[in-house]
């Protein structure tokens, strides 16, 4: 009985402490038991410091439920008369630095509190010149526009977004000081800063903002912040589909989609050789006579409610030997097709003092070439043509004096062309009605092949300008340099380069601009990411979207090859020139005129060639980057001096350098300065006498070459060669070279 009685003590006293717990509780205020109240965008002050005008606390004022109150602050002392979200500023206000307190409450949550840091008031606000426009869009200057898409028609996760904002066109002149940031869901987003922000996968669905600030040099401040217009829509995550069956005559082939969603829409496009087959859009395919030995491969889109649609290609079927991309085809069929004519064209040509009679002779045949290619076409007339050297810039400003038509066709001038560029560059416009080509050569050997393509691109241009005199294109912006890009290259290069080894290291040279524009590494190549992974979309992006006139040369020169290659020369031109004919002025009218001309030459929409050329671009881009990593085996990646490297590989029973180790070994001898190489070869226990001599003949060659290139190089060379057994059978025979200063 007392343990029983000692037990309900305890349990009474145990009810009381909960009670009163409880009790507690609910005494305590809410922001004590509720999470706090997080905003979907930032909250801070926008407006024109400057007295007369009125700033505005910004918050999310279009959600009912939030309740939210003010208190503004000068230089730190609280505005006792103002509790709304605006404030007018007055001569009280003067070189004050304003802040506001913005208390949010919501039910449910803990009230939160933003102290938001305003700018320091100044004596006035600009001269405005009233309102600009954009869609529907209308802002006072100076003023900000809501952040937009860029390049594409709606916010896409992978693509920027731009924040446009004109701060010009008023009394106060130029903004010294320009600053952006942006928010995701009201929080900064880390490393944001610049005008333009490319949307990240974890952008879908939520709120972005950006925020921006522009200080003049009399001290005024403008500052805004909108939200993006648009939502983001989530992106799917497709891998590659793949191809149940063999290439044979008769055979069913059937696109797999594994682990893709099922609620998703899908459609197929198969194709034959890189080109699309008509009427093959189903998840099925009978192998016909004439698709084998081709690459046959399925396009898969996916369609989904909340997602961007995106499509994703296969790798060639398998069932016998896939024959690969043939660019050279479109080269062949443009030089092959030449014919050499006896025309004299009227062309005048200039030559400055240095300009050899070789290098003149030699720019002269290359023109001729492009004459007698575009002959049908266009007819020089009265055309100048001149050539400089980079020794030639007095002269050339000379020159160009006398002809004050010319000058403003050259932005900067004709000097800063020459010494920036340092040659290698051209020229070409219209002025006075008549044509006028400048071009900077070079002199013998100081000349190389790339150099070769220049004359014929140029001339490319002459006939794009007989068309119109205006060659900008807002829908089409590669047209006008990569068409000229690829006929400089089919006229000027590719007959001498028939693996197209120069032609596409070329091209994957232009690719990197894309790295570099878009903030990315050097040679990280994400633009020939986008058309490897197969996404029709994208790769019709990539055809509307602007870039630099690098992009233009890349993706030009491949819808060139493709067009020329499927539908011949002649009707590329006729497309380019109806289009250059008959082209709108605006973006909207040319788009129109484009959709006309386009399917009327070619048969489909231009809004199908990024579906059209997906398995082409994605062959071209492997085709680029073998090239480009050829090309660039042997360039440094490490400082030489005090290092030791292995020579590339020997061939079989070799001891004599190749090319490609000459051009390894050049790079790092050049470097430093070096001084001291050590050359090593290794040998094993059973190394015959025969290979260690092949063996010891490779360090010697390599040493020899070294202190050859020194010498060269106008340095003390010293050289040495080595000879040590190892156990390591892979450095059997190899060569290892130590450099020191």
């Amino acid at each position: 009985m007392v343990n029983v009685v000692g037990r309900t003590k305890d349990w009474r006293s145990r009810l009381t402490l909960a009670v009163g717990l409880l009790v507690a509780l609910l005494a305590a205020p809410m922001s004590a038991q509720a999470a706090e109240f997080e905003p979907s965008m930032p909250v801070t002050i926008v407006g024109q410091y400057g007295v007369g005008a009125t700033i505005a606390a910004i918050y999310p004022s279009d959600d009912v439920s939030v309740n939210a109150t003010f208190e503004w602050f000068a230089d730190g002392v609280k505005l006792d008369s103002v509790q709304s979200a605006t404030l007018n500023l007055t001569s009280a206000h003067l070189s004050k630095v304003i802040s506001a307190k913005v208390t949010l409450r919501k039910n449910g949550f803990a009230d939160r509190v933003f102290t938001a840091t305003g700018e320091k008031v100044f004596q006035a606000t600009p001269d405005s010149y009233g309102n600009m426009t954009y869609l529907d869009e209308s802002v006072r200057q100076p003023g900000c526009f809501a952040p937009r898409a860029s390049q594409v028609e709606v916010p896409t996760v992978g693509w920027p977004v731009y924040f446009s904002c004109q701060p010009y066109n008023t009394n106060f002149g130029s903004p010294t000081e320009q600053k952006f940031w942006w928010y995701r869901n009201g929080k900064l987003i880390e490393g944001a800063n610049n005008i333009t922000y490319r949307l990240q996968p974890e952008d879908a669905g939520q709120n972005i903002w950006g925020a921006y600030k522009a200080t003049y040099a009399n001290g005024f401040i403008f500052t805004e912040a909108k939200k993006l217009r648009g939502s983001i829509a989530y992106q799917q995550q497709l891998s590659k589909p793949t191809i149940l069956g063999n290439v044979k005559v008769g055979e069913s082939l059937i696109a797999r989609t594994t682990g893709w969603n099922r609620e998703a829409d899908l459609s197929y496009q198969w194709f034959s050789n890189y080109v699309p087959i008509a009427g093959a859009n189903s998840s099925t395919f009978t192998v016909r006579t004439v698709d084998v030995g081709k690459a046959l491969q399925v396009l898969v889109t996916s369609a989904r409610a909340g997602f961007t649609t995106a499509s994703s290609l296969s790798a060639p079927a398998t069932g016998s030997k896939v024959a690969a991309a043939n660019p050279y085809d479109a080269y062949s069929k443009v030089f092959s097709g030449l014919a050499k004519s006896s025309t004299t064209y009227d062309i005048q040509y200039i030559t400055s003092p240095n300009v050899t009679q070789a290098t003149l002779d030699r720019e002269k045949l290359l023109v001729n070439r492009a004459a007698d290619f575009w002959i049908n076409h266009y007819t020089p007339s009265g055309v100048t043509v001149v050539y400089v050297t980079k020794d030639d810039a007095t002269w050339a400003e000379d020159l160009v004096a006398k002809h004050p038509s010319w000058k403003n066709n050259i932005s900067g001038g004709i000097r800063s062309w020459i010494e920036k560029n340092s040659c290698g560059f051209a020229l070409a416009f219209k002025a006075d009605n008549k044509q006028v080509f400048i071009q900077c050569v070079r002199n013998g050997s100081d000349s190389n092949i790339n150099d070769q393509q220049v004359g014929p691109h140029e001339y490319s241009h002459w006939v794009q300008y007989e068309q119109t005199p205006n060659l900008f294109l807002g829908t089409i912006p590669w047209l006008v340099e990569g068409q000229a890009n690829f006929y400089g290259l089919a006229l000027g290069i590719a007959p001498e380069d028939p693996s197209l080894k120069f032609v596409n290291y070329s091209l994957a040279g232009h690719a990197t601009q894309y790295d570099i524009y878009n903030g990315y590494k050097f040679g990280d190549f994400k633009m020939l990411d986008i058309f490897q992974r197969g996404n029709s979309f994208e790769n019709q992006i990539m055809l509307n979207r602007g870039g630099t006139v690098w992009e233009a040369y890349t993706i030009g020169s491949i819808v060139s090859e493709w067009l020329v290659s499927n539908y011949g020369h002649e009707k590329y031109v006729v497309w380019m020139k109806k289009l250059l004919q008959t082209k709108g002025q605006g973006n909207a009218a040319e788009k129109v005129a484009n959709t006309f001309v386009f399917k009327e030459v070619f048969g489909f929409e231009y809004d199908q060639l990024g579906l059209y050329m997906t398995p082409y671009f994605s062959a071209r881009s492997e085709q680029l980057r073998a090239a480009w990593a050829e090309k660039n085996k042997n360039q440094i990646t490490k400082p030489t001096i005090d290092s030791t490297q292995q020579l590339p590989a020997f061939a079989a029973k070799k001891s004599t350098l190749n090319p490609d180790q000459i051009e390894w070994l050049d790079f790092r001898l050049s470097d430093g300065p070096v001084r001291q190489v050590t050359c090593t070869t290794y040998y094993g226990a059973k190394t015959t006498a025969k290979d260690l001599a092949v063996f010891r003949a490779r360090a010697k060659v390599a040493c020899t070459h070294a202190n050859d290139k020194l010498t060269s190089l106008g340095r003390g060379a010293v050289t040495t060669v080595l000879v040590k057994k190892t156990t390591k059978t892979p450095d059997f025979g190899t060569v290892w070279l130590a450099f020191k200063g």
